[in-house]
């Protein structure tokens, strides 16, 4: 998705998300996800951040690793951390 403000304060913002799911066995899938969000404006890069999602589902339920991104003026800062995702 791409997003475009006109006027004063001119940026552009992308939004992109890739999924990837793999049978493991009959129970369990393998799972991937990756989020990225990227604003520009006037001046070049205002900032981006990106998320990734690493783990294993069984019926609804999907957890594992979770690694966040935040970048800002050239500088870059990182998380990592656990996630649980449950599908209504």
């Amino acid at each position: 998705m791409l997003t475009l403000e006109l006027g004063k304060n001119t940026n552009v913002e992308m939004f992109s998300t890739l999924g990837y799911d793999v049978k493991i066995n009959p129970k369990i899938n393998g799972s991937c996800h990756v989020e990225n969000v990227t604003n520009i404006g006037r001046n070049g890069h205002n900032f981006s951040l990106q998320k990734v999602r690493v783990g294993l589902a069984k019926d609804r339920y999907t957890f594992g690793v979770a690694l966040d991104f935040e970048e800002y003026n050239n500088g870059l800062k990182g998380e990592i951390g656990g996630f649980l995702k449950s599908n209504f």
